[in-house]
């Protein structure tokens, strides 16, 4: 939630042009992590999260029977809560039966039915749950989707911000001057 200052997180791909640096000579650049959520989600599962997942998903989870954007749509649904009626009309080629075998297939491998669980308890006897990096968030509902969603993010966005602080060290070391503007989800600018 912006509260104070320009809707950064709103501004429209074809409107970043408008961004220029303040440094003679300067360049506007942008730095981000790719596939950031499912990588977490994988690595908290404690699964292979190198290479193009959608990809390698794609042919080991799903059998190479499904396209890769037909894959990222699955698993980033998956994470999320979409429903198998809802992904069969995303998809448009694939029928509510497929849809229901693809999300299961996903969320095991994402071990997602053990996160929902710790999650639950965690909710239960504390009032809150934790990111992986210990933020605390209060939450108004226990849905599943809720939950993992959250989770994820949360704990995505704690290693955007680690990472990106690593990078302005390393940068700094190098004695190559870079200053942070934005930060949009998992995006430096």
């Amino acid at each position: 939630t912006i509260e104070k200052g320009p809707s950064i997180l709103t501004l429209k791909k074809s409107r970043r042009s408008l961004l220029r640096s303040r440094f003679n000579g300067g360049s506007i650049v942008q730095v981000d992590f790719v596939s950031l959520e499912p990588r977490v989600a994988l690595s908290i599962a404690e699964q292979d999260s190198s290479g193009d997942i959608y990809t390698m998903i794609g042919k080991s989870v799903l059998g190479g029977d499904v396209s890769r954007d037909t894959a990222k749509v699955a698993i980033i649904g998956s994470l999320y809560g979409m429903s198998p009626r809802k992904l069969s009309e995303v998809l448009g080629n694939i029928g509510p039966s497929d849809s229901r075998a693809i999300l299961e297939k996903i969320k095991e491998y994402f071990k997602i039915p053990s996160l929902k669980r710790r999650l639950k308890r965690e909710l239960k006897n504390t009032g809150s749950i934790r990111s992986h990096y210990g933020r605390i968030m209060k939450l108004d509902q226990d849905s599943d989707h809720i939950l993992i969603n959250r989770f994820i993010q949360s704990t995505a966005a704690d290693a955007a911000i680690l990472g990106f602080s690593s990078l302005m060290k390393n940068l700094s070391k190098l004695d190559i001057f870079a200053s942070p503007v934005f930060v949009i989800h998992d995006a430096l600018i």
